[in-house]
């Protein structure tokens, strides 16, 4: 279980078959929206079904920046907001 964020995909890299609980995530699926139950939980974290999704929530662009005269480029590590990610209707219970 962690606390203080929605956690990412690159924490299952590690470990697929240990799914990530968060504080925040438990508490919207156990209480307020959804009122479900623990296998409910266990279910979701497993389908990863909880996580912001590319080209709904977000999207990926290139973006330069300078520092000093030097300047980088960094490809697809930007991200636009395109609809924010709200537990009410983003977390999908399997």
């Amino acid at each position: 279980m962690e606390r203080h964020s929605k956690s990412s995909s690159a924490v299952y890299q590690k470990n697929p078959n240990v799914p990530v609980i968060t504080e925040r995530l438990l508490k919207w699926v156990l209480g307020t929206p959804h009122h479900e139950s623990l296998e409910a939980l266990w279910r979701t974290t497993r389908n990863r079904s909880y996580f912001p999704v590319r080209g709904l929530h977000y999207s990926d662009h290139d973006f330069d920046v300078d520092f000093s005269s030097v300047g980088f480029r960094s490809l697809d590590l930007g991200l636009t907001l395109l609809n924010p990610w709200t537990p009410e209707k983003d977390i999908h219970i399997a």
